[in-house]
Formats: structure tokens, C-alpha cells, sequence
């Protein structure tokens, strides 16, 4: 989760005026960034949404084990989720 937080950070840090490349954010700008990103998450969630890995985690595949097709069916379900357009 740690990754998706930074990446998010880092797509709102190059949307922010005065853009500049994250090597060179500040702390300050960097706090405001990570709690931007962590705030869409918190309302993505709330409007009964999730955010999943592309790829399985080890702990999602110990939790599907026992079923039959379960590579097939997230392949599946990724295909035919909605697409989030900027």
C-alpha cells in the first residue's frame, strides 16, 4: 500500500503548480502530497470502492487456494472493471 500511496503522491505533486520533479519536492510539499493521495484513497473507499494489485499478492493467493480458476476469474473481472479516466 506504501507504493500505491507514493505513486499517487507523486502523480499529485506533478499536477500541483510550479511543478517539480519529486527528487527535488520539499518535505512540506512532499507531507501535502502523501496526504492528498492518502485522502482520495480514504474517499475511494468510502463510495465502496478498492484499489487492488494488478498482480496477486502472496497473501491473496494463500487466501484463493482451494480454487478452481481463480488466475482466470481476476484476470476476467479485471478486464471487465470500470477504466478511471484522467
Amino acid at each position: 500500500m506504501d507504493e500505491l500511496i507514493e505513486a499517487m503522491a507523486r502523480g499529485v505533486n506533478s499536477c500541483l503548480p510550479y511543478s517539480e520533479a519529486w527528487e527535488d519536492t520539499g518535505p512540506d510539499r512532499r507531507e501535502i502530497c502523501f496526504h492528498v493521495a492518502r485522502a482520495a484513497l480514504s474517499a475511494i473507499s468510502a463510495a465502496g470502492w478498492r484499489v487492488v494489485p494488478v498482480k496477486r499478492t502472496p497473501e491473496m493467493i494463500q487466501a484463493g487456494e482451494g480454487w478452481a480458476s481463480v488466475q482466470s476469474a481476476w484476470e476476467e473481472m479485471l478486464i471487465a472493471a470500470p477504466k478511471v479516466t484522467p
